[in-house]
């Protein structure tokens, strides 16, 4: 009986750690979700500060809430 307790204390154990970063709403932005993927499609944008930067994609700009001005590095606009 005591190692049955132990494999179902421990098992209860991870369900208990795992379950918090599962169930972990995700944040969101203007009533959208703030998740964006991975790729790279380079955007220059003006951060809410005032300055210009280059963001990865257009996504993770309006996430950060700067306004995308153009596709492209920021000082090399065609």
């Amino acid at each position: 009986m005591g190692r049955f307790a132990s494999i179902l204390g421990q098992a209860v154990l991870i369900t208990v750690l795992s379950a918090p970063a599962a169930a972990a709403p995700a944040p969101e932005v203007a009533g959208r979700s703030a998740i964006c993927t991975m790729e790279y499609r380079p955007v220059c944008a003006r951060t809410r500060f005032g300055r210009l930067r280059t963001f990865p994609n257009a996504c993770v700009a309006r996430r950060e809430r700067a306004r995308v001005l153009h596709r492209g590095v920021c000082g090399r606009r065609r």
